[in-house]
């Protein structure tokens, strides 16, 4: 049901692009249905190719249809087996045509698709190297081609037609020879110049929007450009404006620094100031203790022992200097690692 779907979108978009009879058969002979073109729509396209309007409108559609990518690879694959069909029993231009325009085919070779982890564009890529081994392989091409014409005369005459076997010679010999100058790189003079320029006129369009695309580009990458230079020119302003004032910034950062050490430096002094009137205040307090417990212990005892209040003052000074000089050391190690 989604196949009949498909078809009736496409004959309505064929009736509202406009295309003509022979474009909408190709369109149908290359289209994304999961089978192949039938034999009658291959013989009836090769035999158009003989027309020549008829051969610039196939040619549009396929090239067209060879430049599709990811899942319409049906189209490609499909308008190969035309071409291959078209090569063996077509118009000699057909030949010549994409003789010229090998690389057409040769890029499909590196055709790639995986869907559903199958590689779908296998076959695209085996399809687009056996066409590019004819087209480059003149003697095969032209007895591929010979044996085909061969056949089909035998079928629309009959195997005993003998009354028109010199008429089927001479069209063998004729098409031998076109072929051969075709393959030769001889144009045949029969039109060739009316459907190179008619050729020519139909991607005339294409070239004109590709052209526009492309500037289109090129001011983008060229706008891009200005913008990133500007850009750099602003940072190499900054930094040169920044390097025009080194020792101002070091003067700051100097004086700074020897703010910070003073302000440590008062802070350590009256901390230690503190400290030692605390201790002188601890050992004025000891002191007074002991006295008041010995002028209290024993008041009606004789005392055999003796109380020096010089020596004790002594040792506290001793002890008082040494606080002082472990201070002084933590002050000098606070100053050195700032």
């Amino acid at each position: 049901m989604q196949h009949f779907g498909k078809a009736a979108l496409r004959v309505t978009k064929n009736y509202t692009k406009g295309y003509s009879i022979t474009q909408t058969k190709i369109r149908e002979a290359t289209s994304s249905d999961p089978w192949g073109p039938s034999g009658t729509q291959l013989n009836e396209i090769a035999q158009l190719t003989y027309n020549q309007n008829d051969f610039i409108e196939i040619v549009e559609v396929l090239d067209k249809r060879l430049q599709d990518q990811g899942k319409n690879w049906r189209h490609v694959f499909k308008s190969l087996a035309v071409l291959d069909y078209c090569l063996r029993q077509g118009s000699e231009n057909v030949v010549i045509y994409f003789r010229d325009n090998i690389y057409i085919i040769k890029v499909l070779k590196e055709f790639q698709y995986v869907e559903d982890g199958r590689d779908l564009g296998a076959n695209v890529r085996q399809k687009a190297k056996d066409i590019t081994n004819l087209l480059m392989d003149d003697g095969r091409l032209l007895e591929e081609r010979r044996s085909r014409a061969h056949m089909r005369d035998r079928m629309v005459h009959g195997v005993d037609g003998g009354s028109n076997q010199e008429a089927d010679d001479q069209n063998m010999l004729r098409r031998d020879k076109n072929l051969n100058n075709a393959l030769a790189g001889n144009r045949p003079s029969r039109g060739e110049d009316e459907i190179r320029r008619a050729i020519e006129e139909r991607k005339r369009p294409l070239a004109q929007e590709m052209a526009r695309m492309e500037e289109q580009e090129l001011q983008a990458v060229l706008k891009a450009s200005e913008e990133e230079l500007k850009r750099r020119k602003d940072i190499d302003k900054s930094n040169a404006s920044a390097q025009k004032r080194p020792y101002r910034d070091e003067d700051d950062i100097r004086r700074g620094t020897g703010e910070r050490k003073r302000s440590l430096a008062q802070e350590i002094a009256r901390r230690e100031e503190q400290d030692l009137q605390a201790a002188l205040k601890a050992s004025e307090e000891e002191l007074k203790r002991r006295n008041n417990f010995q002028m209290t212990a024993l008041p009606l005892q004789q005392q055999f022992t003796s109380f020096n209040p010089y020596q004790q003052r002594l040792e506290q000074e001793a002890m008082q200097k040494e606080y002082m000089r472990q201070q002084q050391e933590f002050l000098a190690q606070q100053q050195a690692a700032y």
